[in-house]
């Protein structure tokens, strides 16, 4: 993952409607200020991706347990070196044909 993708992430959220650019200008400084962002490189500051699956007939979202945290969160986790951003948000799903 290096810092030329991610900024190319930002700038297409940049195009969508709803796109909150104060949160989006944040995320850009953060990702220009360093150029590690794993778990392995960074442990103090590093990146997570999750996000918030939602049902749309009974109006409810997903959430798990997280151990550590003993708090329920949206699935996701720690990015890994090499790893595409969406698959902290992936890996604990089994996926049944």
């Amino acid at each position: 993952m290096n810092q030329q993708y991610l900024l190319d992430l930002v700038n297409q959220l940049k195009a969508l409607p709803t796109a909150d650019f104060a949160v989006l200008k944040a995320i850009e400084k953060r990702i220009q200020l360093n150029t590690t962002y794993t778990k392995e490189t960074n442990p103090i500051d590093h990146f997570c991706a999750m996000f918030i699956p939602f049902d749309w007939v009974s109006q409810m979202i997903y959430l798990v347990h997280h151990r550590k945290a003993q708090a329920w969160i949206p699935p996701g986790g720690h990015v890994d070196e090499g790893a595409f951003l969406s698959y902290p948000t992936t890996r604990n799903f089994i996926i049944v044909p």
